[in-house]
């Protein structure tokens, strides 16, 4: 930075010395009408004459440059102004200049630009640490910041390490404060997986005096939960079971459940149950593939059951609506099927269909010989081991409430 001689030497005077071949010049002051006037001092004493009134704001005094008294002070030995901050430097005063220009205590503009002054000395820790236009990277998450963005940057960096708010003395990154505090924390409130109330240091001593507590509200747990999923399968059944008024039943595996029921007396296939309607009447098929009273042994019986239903009390009994079975021919086109069908329309008067109770053992009705082996043999109503069966109820004569 160039600065003038009068710069640095504004605070020096320089006393005004006579030329002896030069007329010194008194002090004059102008008066109104334009003509100087002397001052009091210069009329001679005893003068009857009043001095004119002298207008202050135009009293000027004329110094002449003395080249012999620069000369001399010019030469005078000097320390350099930043003696104090360490500069050993001392010369003429007309060197002080040029010394200024290389002084390293001397402020200058910082080389960035970034507008501030900074001693030579001080530049580099000023480009590296403190200017505003420095690149420079986060010491945490190493991301690369101007200066000023790089003040901003701290305090809310997510990498930089702090301390734990509980002040349980563990530093944790800043972006890892909440999993510290939830899940390491030694000061942490931890609550009881029983009673849900929170502790710090005293919850095993909690967990061991309050056994028979936890117990009681673990088993009520247990019965809420037991209720629940008894509601919950209530309700699964509700929305998967058939309410259409016609079950088509796929019996699979059908030689070895023959084979089964040669040897075993009563052998019944139970079908899933079904509904009329949404709000009718439930239903159940059976099948006896070894045959069941007039069949025995040599017939397929099939029958149909009333079940106790969520609707029962709403419908009118007897149950009188015709009820049909139909075991499909498997034959690959449809002309050459021949399915045996067998429907009936039942007796009010039997027990069969009056409302059922909830005992297990409940009557059901149909056709002990529905279909012979030797027909079930000949035809392809068994196919890859499995046979349908579709029982319908006559949908013109449901009638709910």
């Amino acid at each position: 930075m160039v600065r003038s001689l009068a710069q640095w030497t504004k605070t020096l005077s320089f006393p005004a010395r006579l030329s002896p071949n030069r007329a010194s010049k008194e002090s004059v002051v102008a008066a109104p009408g334009g003509s100087p006037t002397p001052s009091a001092a210069s009329l001679p004493q005893g003068s009857d004459k009043t001095a004119s009134p002298v207008p202050i704001t135009e009293i000027t005094q004329i110094i002449y440059p003395d080249p012999d008294s620069e000369k001399a002070i010019m030469g005078s030995v000097v320390y350099c102004i930043h003696h104090k901050e360490g500069c050993q430097w001392s010369d003429e005063l007309r060197k002080l200049k040029a010394h200024l220009n290389t002084c390293k205590h001397d402020a200058v503009e910082c080389a960035a630009q970034c507008g501030a002054m900074i001693p030579r000395v001080l530049m580099q820790d000023h480009l590296r640490y403190t200017c505003a236009r420095r690149r420079t990277s986060c010491q945490h998450c190493h991301n690369e910041f101007s200066g000023s963005a790089l003040e901003e940057h701290q305090g809310n960096c997510t990498h930089e390490p702090v301390y734990c708010e509980n002040k349980c003395g563990a530093k944790v990154q800043r972006r890892h404060t909440q999993q510290h505090l939830q899940q390491h924390c030694s000061k942490r409130l931890v609550p009881c997986r029983h009673c849900g109330q929170k502790y710090t240091q005293a919850l095993e001593r909690h967990t061991a005096d309050s056994c028979q507590a936890h117990l009681a509200l673990v088993c009520g747990l247990a019965t809420r939960q037991a209720r629940q999923l008894d509601a919950l399968r209530a309700s699964l059944t509700r929305l998967t079971i058939n309410q259409s008024g016609a079950l088509v039943w796929r019996v699979t595996d059908v030689a070895a459940k023959m084979a089964a029921a040669e040897t075993q007396d009563g052998a019944e296939l139970v079908s899933p149950p079904f509904y009329t309607s949404q709000y009718g009447y439930k239903l159940q098929a059976s099948l006896f593939l070894g045959g069941n009273g007039a069949g025995e042994g040599s017939h397929v019986s099939a029958y149909i059951k009333l079940l106790p239903g969520e609707w029962d009390a709403l419908l009118r009994w007897p149950f009188s609506h015709a009820v049909s079975f139909t075991l499909f021919d498997q034959s690959g086109s449809p002309e050459r099927a021949c399915n045996i069908v067998e429907s009936f329309v039942p007796d009010p008067t039997w027990n069969n269909f009056q409302r059922p109770s909830k005992e297990p053992d409940a009557l059901g009705f149909g056709f002990p010989r529905f279909v012979s082996h030797e027909m079930l043999k000949k035809r392809n109503f068994v196919k890859d081991d499995i046979l349908f069966l579709r029982v319908k109820v006559d949908p013109s004569k449901i009638v709910a409430v």
